[in-house]
């Protein structure tokens, strides 16, 4: 049985080698044409028009100030539209003022923020406050840090200014 299977396999491969590979064997040889590249035509100076890169075009600052200017519109007087309208600012949620809901805000913060390490440096420090650092001037839910001492930090929203103040382990006094 085995004698017989070799025997297919080897009148297989004289078979390929025969007549499927022929005299080609290994790799074969490409050939390439050469041609000349072609050539665009000549552009005429009235197709390059605003192409033209020995005139330069003003920038988006002086366009805009050109405009400005065109229109008779003062910078000064334009709204930002990114700044949220004074309405929203006055009145809170079902009508309260806004100095109520910042210090019922402030106490949130207070509740929901605890402060656990102060780190002073040269460039102003860094606290921790649960697992998050906080270098001066990050914000941490709207409030900014705003400065900090050996056991507490300075927060400010606004007219608003929230401080966190390290807890005392037992048995040992704040330094």
């Amino acid at each position: 049985m085995f004698l017989g299977i070799l025997g297919l396999v080897v009148v297989a491969f004289i078979g390929y080698w025969l007549f499927l590979a022929g005299a080609q064997s290994g790799p074969v040889r490409a050939q390439a044409a050469t041609t000349d590249p072609v050539k665009p035509p000549p552009a005429s100076p009235a197709a390059l028009g605003s192409v033209a890169p020995s005139i330069p075009q003003p920038s988006l600052a002086s366009r805009l100030a050109a405009t400005a200017a065109a229109r008779d519109l003062d910078p000064e007087a334009v709204r930002n539209v990114f700044l949220p309208s004074e309405s929203w600012l006055s009145q809170g949620a079902k009508g309260q003022p806004a100095a109520s809901l910042q210090a019922s805000s402030t106490q949130d913060f207070l509740r929901k923020h605890q402060l656990t390490s102060v780190i002073l440096s040269g460039a102003g420090g860094s606290v921790t406050i649960g697992n998050r650092v906080v270098q001066v001037g990050q914000e941490v839910d709207g409030y900014r840090l705003i400065s900090l001492t050996q056991d507490s930090a300075t927060f400010r929203c606004g007219d608003d200014v929230a401080e966190l103040k390290l807890e005392s382990v037992a048995g040992q006094a704040n330094p």
